[in-house]
C-alpha cells in the first residue's frame, strides 16, 4: 500500500500514514454497530414522583446551637474587656514613663 499523500509504501492494513499521518482509505466497511441482546427490556419510567418531606424555608434553631451561640457572646465580652484592662495598664504606664 502507498499513501497518497507522501508517497510512502506502508504496510497493508494500515490506517493511518506512518511518514505524513495522513488517513488511509481501507477496503473494509466499519464495523455495524452492537445490537441490544433478544431479552433485552429498557428501563421503565414511573409516571409517580419520589415523595420527600416538606423542606423548610427558615433555619431550624436547635438547642445545641443556642448554646453556641451563648458561648460566642460570652467570649466576644470577655475579650472586649481583656482589650480594655490591657489598653489600660499600657496607657498608665506610658503615662509614668513620658509624663
Amino acid at each position: 500500500m502507498i499513501c497518497k499523500n507522501c508517497g510512502i509504501e506502508l504496510q497493508s492494513g494500515a490506517a493511518f500514514c506512518t511518514n505524513c499521518g495522513t488517513r488511509l482509505e481501507t477496503g473494509s466497511a466499519a464495523p455495524p454497530p452492537e445490537q441490544a441482546p433478544q431479552n433485552y427490556m429498557p428501563p421503565q419510567q414511573h409516571d409517580r414522583q419520589p415523595i420527600y418531606p416538606p423542606v423548610p424555608s427558615f433555619p431550624i434553631i436547635t438547642k445545641e446551637r443556642k448554646k453556641n451561640n451563648a458561648a460566642l457572646i460570652v467570649g466576644l465580652i470577655s475579650g472586649g474587656i481583656l482589650l480594655i484592662v490591657l489598653a489600660a495598664i499600657i496607657g498608665t504606664a506610658a503615662g509614668r514613663m513620658f509624663g
